[in-house]
């Protein structure tokens, strides 16, 4: 049951505003129970989280992804990296036993600086104790992304890397990245260097959008679809810097491409997948909405 407990500590990192909502709250099962403080998950449960993204914020995390896109800091929207890395960032860090396996987030609309953004989760709980999510966000009443996130059971996060042996280009970026969507870091990085870390997995998804807008040069169109699967025997532990991220062409079509992503250390794959980007469009790839 350790799987599914979410500590208050960690409820409060996450820096947005969450609220869990147990649909059998009433009845004799309910699906959270609270234990010292704590919550226990003992069934399907929804949680809703309402956040802000400044444009400050934004450039900032183009800045620490390497994504040059330049719509996202010379206009008001909002990289699609950054609403899956506040999609995926409460469930790193709320079930730390936890390990997310695989990402399919689909965007339908764009979304802008300073505006109020809602994700509605549902979770349910799997038999081998992970979880199977799908997440909603919208903004201003309009649905702008879809997300199908599935966590099975894995090691403890942070994990893998002692921190005072992790470099310091790694922890500045963890960091960086953390600020960025406004989490406490401490819960990846022990301030004290006594902690392990990685790469939250947030962070690896974000990193193919700017190696599109790169390699493409504004050629491959506008994020439509992003899948992505995390090997568990790879945790994205100590790394010289950004993993590198290998992006190929697989299918170009009249409407859209095909576009295949390797996150990796150069033996180690952290992430693969492929995005769909439609191709009709003067942005360029990597936009997603």
């Amino acid at each position: 049951m350790k799987n599914r407990r979410i500590s208050s500590r960690r409820f409060r990192a996450v820096g947005d505003l969450l609220c869990l909502r147990d649909p059998r709250g009433a009845s004799r099962s309910p699906s959270i129970a609270v234990d010292g403080g704590d919550y226990v998950v003992l069934g399907p449960f929804l949680m809703m989280q309402e956040y802000r993204i400044s444009k400050e914020a934004g450039i900032r995390f183009t800045g620490v992804t390497r994504d040059p896109n330049p719509i996202h800091v010379h206009d008001e929207i909002v990289p699609g990296a950054l609403t899956v890395s506040k999609s995926m960032i409460p469930l790193e860090i709320l079930f730390p036993r936890l390990r997310i396996r695989s990402l399919r987030a689909k965007f339908t609309g764009s979304s802008f600086y300073g505006q109020r953004t809602v994700s509605r989760f549902r979770i349910a709980p799997l038999r081998d104790a992970g979880l199977e999510v799908e997440v909603e966000t919208s903004q201003s009443g309009r649905t702008i992304a879809k997300m199908e996130i599935l966590a099975c059971p894995g090691v403890s996060a942070p994990r893998n890397v002692p921190a005072k042996a992790a470099g310091a280009e790694m922890l500045s970026l963890i960091r960086q990245y953390l600020d960025c969507l406004n989490v406490d870091g401490s819960v990846f990085v022990d301030k004290f260097g006594a902690g392990e870390v990685e790469f939250p997995l947030g962070f690896i998804a974000s990193l193919p959008s700017g190696e599109m807008v790169r390699k493409l040069k504004g050629q491959g169109g506008i994020l439509n679809m992003l899948e992505l699967e995390f090997p568990p025997e790879n945790a994205p532990a100590a790394c010289e810097g950004v993993p590198a991220v290998e992006i190929s062409q697989e299918r170009v079509r009249s409407t859209y491409n095909k576009i295949s992503a390797r996150i990796s250390d150069g033996s180690r794959t952290f992430g693969r997948g492929f995005a769909l980007v439609l191709a009709e469009s003067r942005e360029p790839a990597g936009s997603s909405a």
